[in-house]
């Protein structure tokens, strides 16, 4: 559950609004998987011992749906094969053929 940390900021660097959804419906996800199986202890912690349950599986299903979406919609905006090797090249990457 750690990629939360990296995906989120490079979402929202691309698309503000669409970062912000799916870092809300993630952290709600882990949240879920944390509070399920929250042991109470003179230090709360989570033992995680068995699978999700049904709630998290379904948010966690919301978050991967969202994130799915989200490539789907920029890689539409990338276009042909042309004007992705000429952002490549202005980036000063060599494309490969």
């Amino acid at each position: 559950m750690r990629y939360v940390i990296f995906v989120a900021p490079s979402l929202c660097l691309v698309d503000l609004p669409q970062g912000l959804l799916w870092g809300w419906v993630s952290g709600l996800f882990i949240g879920v998987v944390y509070w399920t199986w929250l042991v109470t202890a003179a230090h709360p912690i989570s033992l995680f011992q068995n699978k999700f349950s049904y709630y998290a599986w379904v948010i966690g299903l919301a978050a991967w749906g969202i994130l799915l979406h989200f490539v789907w919609r920029q890689s539409k905006s990338l276009g042909t094969r042309n004007q992705l090797i000429a952002v490549v090249s202005a980036v000063g990457i060599e494309p490969t053929t």
